[in-house]
């Protein structure tokens, strides 16, 4: 009753009583004798906690978003105890608009593919730790061959992944929580931070990899204060719970693949800029899960699932996500790993590996259905105890896929992509691999057989080079 809405910035007492609305020893913000523990209007300004509109829970004049905002709610547990920070009654890992605390951030990877994965095919693993333990892990794959795969962690089987054909392509997703309240999560019942992952069906492993290990608690509220890889930071116009990711893959030539994602955003188009450019428009629409969009782009873009064409550096560069003048999100493209060049697609450093040992190169013979001018040829390093490392690499052929058999056993794929360096590709193995798209070279090449395909055509072959003479 002091002539102030309980909403004005200057009203920091909204009962009355003599405690400011965000004292930790007031209790009943809005003195309506309900506790705030148990009020869905703490700050008696007529929106329920859960309206969309209300994005000050507690009336102390921080918003919801906030870094200083420890507590939304004002209740007797500050966010970081509080399974519910907003009080509106429904729990934060189900909570659309949650505003997670700095170490909560989803971590996505994505695994090795091995030898066996078809190409083209990804398998993205994602894991959540929220500030109370819980701990929720989920793999997305796609392109597997239809079928059921087993999930090995540090040796130990947790599950399986199964591949359903959908339209064109096999989709796959498994859930993973430690304590599961959901029908498609299955219980996690061990520590999986940093172990090893395997994705294998009978007996052949398809990719590899290792679980990545949430941020750790920094003190912050709920933007983190330092820039996430991968992760988008919400712009003003951005509602609170709007999520931004973007994803890069790579291949020795450079990258292969951006996919920028957003969600819990107003339904419409937005215009996505990486670098100084704008690279295409994004639409969200509404679904099952929520509003969301995606866009992808590939060297090789399937045109019929709407992928573009990627023909520009990303690795590394400025992203912005906007409506107009509207910015709602900002952040950075992850940079390229070591070892894979400058990050520009298809640019080749030609910053090759000896393996430790003396090169031998051979070319290969080119097919008659192979483009004339196109050329691929092997080299093969070898060091005192015999092959340190093999590489495989195809200039001025059509951009794409090509398979690598050594001796009539699929080892890979090698990916032509454009540039303007020229269109070429690279796959290389070594005995100690040290660079994330080095392959283990595991098996005897030195005077075998090679090919490259696509599919049942033969674009080129030959024979691997024998250690020289000493």
């Amino acid at each position: 009753g002091d002539g102030r809405n309980n909403d004005a910035s200057s009203e920091d007492d909204i009962d009355g009583d003599g405690f400011s609305d965000d004292d930790d020893s007031e209790m009943d913000i809005d003195g309506d004798s309900r506790s705030d523990d148990d009020d869905m209007d703490i700050d008696g300004d007529n929106r329920s906690n859960g309206d969309a509109a209300e994005n000050d829970t507690d009336g102390d004049d921080k918003s919801d978003g906030a870094v200083t905002e420890m507590n939304d709610d004002g209740d007797s547990k500050g966010n970081r105890d509080d399974m519910d920070d907003d009080n509106d009654g429904d729990s934060d890992e189900d909570d659309a608009d949650h505003r997670q605390e700095d170490d909560e951030m989803e971590v996505e990877v994505n695994l090795s593919r091995q030898a066996a994965a078809p190409s083209g095919s990804r398998v993205q693993v994602k894991i959540q730790k929220m500030a109370s333990g819980k701990v929720q892990f989920a793999l997305d794959a796609r392109d597997l061959p239809a079928g059921s795969y087993s999930v090995v962690i540090d040796g130990a089987p947790i599950g399986n992944l199964v591949m359903i054909l959908d339209g064109n392509r096999t989709e796959g997703e498994q859930e993973w929580e430690t304590n599961p309240n959901k029908s498609n999560e299955l219980p996690l019942t061990f520590d999986i931070i940093g172990k090893s992952i395997g994705i294998i069906s009978g007996g052949t492993t398809y990719f590899t990899g290792t679980v990545p290990t949430p941020p750790t608690y920094t003190g912050g509220g709920t933007v983190p204060p330092t820039a996430v890889p991968g992760v988008l930071v919400r712009g003003a116009a951005a509602p609170s719970g709007a999520e931004g990711h973007v994803e890069i893959d790579f291949s020795l030539t450079g990258a292969k693949e951006l996919e920028i994602e957003i969600e819990d955003v107003p339904a419409g188009s937005y215009e996505v800029l990486v670098g100084d450019a704008v690279r295409g428009t994004l639409t969200a629409t509404a679904g099952e899960n929520g509003v969301r969009g995606q866009l992808v782009f590939e060297v090789s873009p399937e045109m019929s699932e709407g992928e573009l064409l990627l023909n520009f550096a990303a690795a590394g560069e400025p992203v912005t996500i906007r409506q107009g003048t509207d910015i709602f999100f900002t952040g950075t493209v992850p940079p390229a790993p070591a070892g894979v060049g400058d990050g520009v697609v298809g640019n080749d450093d030609n910053g090759d590996d000896n393996g430790g040992g003396v090169p031998v190169t051979a070319t290969l013979t080119r097919g008659s259905t192979a483009p004339a001018g196109s050329k691929a040829e092997v080299q093969i390093q070898f060091g005192a105890a015999g092959a340190t490392g093999l590489e495989v690499e195809i200039e001025d052929a059509a951009p794409g896929a090509y398979d690598l058999l050594i001796d009539g056993t699929p080892r890979g794929f090698v990916e032509v992509v454009s540039s303007p360096d020229g269109v070429k590709g690279k796959l290389r193995f070594e005995t100690a691999p040290n660079d994330p798209d080095e392959l283990p070279l595991d098996f005897v090449a030195a005077g075998k057989s090679i090919t490259l395909t696509q599919g049942a055509t033969v674009l080129f072959s030959g024979t691997v080079p024998t250690q020289p003479a000493i």
